[in-house]
């Protein structure tokens, strides 16, 4: 018998791909804005502490966890009773999935998720129910309301939309928590919100008074722990109760758990990160669309920009990747992560050359 026909149904029709790493051209520098990684760095705080713990990773994390969840209970106003970490926002959305997604069940969602979300549906036996972002790339929670079904489970939002980083104010979705029937759960994944104007947009977490909303965050992000996967979710006691029984111990290094709680701490880092990242922000918009792209409202650390028809989506990839820039592509669309000052005017004036624009 087989490998392949041992194998669990759900997990054998969505098999991942082998990942394509970028191979680094010779002579050519790299510039790498694909995966909304904070170009500013890391804190130095952060890195001052994960050098320190570094010399400790014989031992285990021991109640280092439990001090980072006290840390964020204080900071967010909520019950530590309210929090689940783990390492990463996809590790937390399976664990959510393990706990409460069960065969013949109905995730729905905007367009443009990431493969591995849809993937992680089909390995539960359950169908993704999609629904189109609106020509300016807002999510539509109407017609999320609209999709719901008897076999609707959850609805998941990213806030701001990833890709286009189109925000949604908290009341709407207030508004929007209060129209779902009792047996629909609400995740939203603020990962970027950081990144947005803390005037105008804050964080679903003084929602969750409401049974049945999970709010995802990360550390990916502005903190710029990418490369340690940590995140949290804040929610109900009995959702957090019942997803976090499904994390096996220890599944957060020690050496993440310590740059955490230091970025946590260093309110300097995020802000001066926000601005620098606004105002790089501001400086693609405004050239892509000098250039006709069509450009969407972001608050998050990246541009979607759907090209003009008299651009070759293939040959402007080829020509950005010829001179070490990679971006992320959709059908008819790119997705910049927004860089540095110098970053942003390197990648604007490499478009520019390729249409001709720039010697």
């Amino acid at each position: 018998m087989s490998v392949s026909s041992l194998i669990n149904k759900n997990y054998a029709d969505c098999l991942r791909c082998e990942e394509n790493f970028i191979e680094r051209k010779e002579g050519v520098p790299l510039l790498k804005l694909d995966a909304n990684e904070n170009q500013m760095g890391t804190s130095t705080a952060a890195l001052g502490a994960m050098i320190k713990t570094a010399a400790q990773v014989n031992f285990h994390a021991g109640k280092m966890a439990a001090e980072l969840k006290e840390k964020l209970a204080k900071s967010l106003s909520v019950a530590e009773r309210n929090i689940v970490i783990d390492s990463g926002t996809d590790s937390l959305i399976q664990h959510l999935f393990d706990a409460f997604l069960t065969e013949g069940d109905e995730v729905a969602a905007a367009s443009l998720q990431s493969d591995t979300f849809i993937q992680l549906i089909k390995q539960h036996g359950a169908g993704f129910v999609e629904v189109l972002l609106s020509d300016s790339g807002e999510q539509n929670l109407e017609a999320l309301s609209a999709v719901v079904t008897d076999k609707t489970k959850f609805i998941f939002v990213t806030n701001p939309c990833n890709p286009t980083g189109t925000p949604i104010k908290p009341a709407a979705i207030q508004n929007f928590i209060s129209s779902l029937p009792d047996h629909v759960i609400l995740i939203i994944d603020e990962t970027y919100l950081d990144y947005a104007d803390p005037e105008k947009y804050i964080s679903c977490t003084e929602l969750i008074n409401s049974e049945k909303l999970i709010v995802l965050h990360s550390f990916f992000g502005i903190y710029g722990l990418a490369g340690e996967s940590i995140a949290y979710m804040v929610s109900s006691e009995d959702i957090c109760r019942f997803a976090g029984s499904a994390i096996m111990p220890h599944s957060v290094s020690k050496v993440a758990i310590a740059g955490a709680s230091a970025a946590l701490e260093d309110t300097g880092f995020v802000r001066a990160c926000r601005e620098e990242v606004a105002k790089s922000r501001d400086y693609l918009r405004n050239e892509l669309r000098s250039l006709r792209f069509r450009v969407c409202r972001s608050q998050a650390n990246y541009v979607y920009a759907v090209l003009p028809e008299t651009i070759n989506a293939d040959g402007l990839k080829e020509f950005l990747e010829s001179k070490g820039i990679y971006l992320r592509y959709y059908q008819g669309a790119l997705c910049i992560t927004v860089g540095t000052g110098w970053q942003c005017e390197h990648v604007v004036n490499t478009i520019k050359e390729y249409l001709g624009l720039r010697k």
